[in-house]
């Protein structure tokens, strides 16, 4: 009997988007993606006349110091000589991790145009770190017949309030503005009213230190409404009310690095001043030069200009304090051994942090 050899072989079938399948990177929902990939994603509606909705629902990619080291970019049409959907953040590169980057693709619904109602996505990523990647779901039918707003934006947060604005997508001069706690259903939120008709609007009465989304929904007429278009954002800190001083880690986690951010704190009454009692501070110190890799530098005014209140060790004017270190050099000065006051007329502190690339 003459027999051949048995060959075994995968093949993987390409997905139906329309049927229900996840635009997903190579990981999958439960992996990270890979180092050095370069991958296409072509969306497009299996019937003539309809687009895509593509809606993400989880967006991780790496990103640098500038903009990204892992990238999405998206083209509006069916291949990457379309024109491309840009991030908020500039170029064409859309990256997002632990609340920067370029722009997160979860507070975006994509929808193709008309002929071909497509959508292209190139993923690149490359040698270095990765991360949980992207996923979305993808809805085709008909072109929406009331467009939806596009580049809506957070133009102002105070401790009780956030404007937003927002670009029309049509002609209409209507919209619904509904926000409540992140992850409300729709029709449960607050409304702003009446309904807005410039593309704007205040959302006051709000609690500090709080996380909202805000949903916008463009009105073209009795029964002819847009699809939603979530915007998130949070109120600033109430510190005379009550809120903690804390780096962008919070109470529970550590700063990030190539931080540089700029914490103003000042008193709700004219001739009053603040008084910052910290109760923990550990930073980043450099032993060998006697300064600091990330730490504070503390201003007694409202801005980041002089006087400056310098540390009583090493170099510098940065404050920095490794609490683990039992000898030799820890820090430049240790915050929680000091109470700092502001001074009059403004009563006010101005802390700047910085951090290096490495935490």
């Amino acid at each position: 009997m003459d027999l051949s050899t048995p060959v075994c072989a995968s093949v993987l079938t390409p997905a139906d988007y329309c049927a229900g399948d996840l635009l997903v990177d190579s990981g999958g929902v439960a992996g990270d993606y890979g180092a050095s990939e370069d991958f296409t994603y072509t969306v497009c509606p299996d019937n003539a006349g309809d687009v895509v909705y593509v809606d993400f629902t989880a967006f991780e990619l790496e990103t640098s110091f500038a903009g990204c080291w892992d990238s999405l970019t998206v083209y509006d049409g069916p291949d990457t000589t379309s024109p491309t959907i840009n991030p908020p953040g500039g170029g064409t590169e859309w990256c997002w991790d632990a609340g920067s980057g370029t722009g997160d693709l979860v507070q975006e619904l994509l929808i193709g145009k008309l002929p071909s109602g497509c959508l292209t996505f190139v993923f690149e990523s490359d040698g270095g770190g990765q991360r949980a990647g992207f996923e979305a779901a993808v809805t085709c039918a008909a072109p929406p017949t009331c467009p939806v707003v596009f580049d809506q934006m957070i133009d102002l947060s105070t401790a009780t309030s956030i404007d937003i604005s927002w670009t029309a997508g049509g002609a209409e001069t209507e919209w619904r503005v509904e926000y409540g706690a992140p992850g409300f259903v729709i029709g449960s939120g607050t409304l702003v009213t009446p309904n807005p008709t410039t593309a704007n609007a205040s959302i006051s009465a709000l609690t500090s230190d709080t996380a909202y989304d805000i949903y916008i929904t463009a009105i073209c007429g009795p029964g002819d409404e847009s699809i939603p278009v979530l915007i998130s954002g949070s109120t600033t800190k109430d510190y005379c009310a009550g809120d903690i001083f804390t780096d962008s880690g919070g109470t529970t986690a550590g700063y990030n690095p190539s931080e540089n951010t700029t914490y103003t704190i000042c008193p709700d009454n004219a001739g009053d001043v603040v008084y910052v009692d910290f109760t923990a501070f550990d930073t980043e110190e450099r032993g060998f030069s006697n300064d600091c890799y990330d730490g504070l530098t503390v201003y007694a005014v409202a801005d980041d200009t002089f006087p400056v209140i310098s540390p009583p060790n090493g170099v510098g004017d940065v404050w920095c304090w490794d609490p683990s270190v039992t000898s030799g050099f820890a820090g430049t000065g240790d915050l929680t051994q000091v109470m700092l006051i502001g001074t009059l007329p403004s009563g006010c502190i101005t802390f700047v942090f910085t951090s290096d690339g490495s935490v």
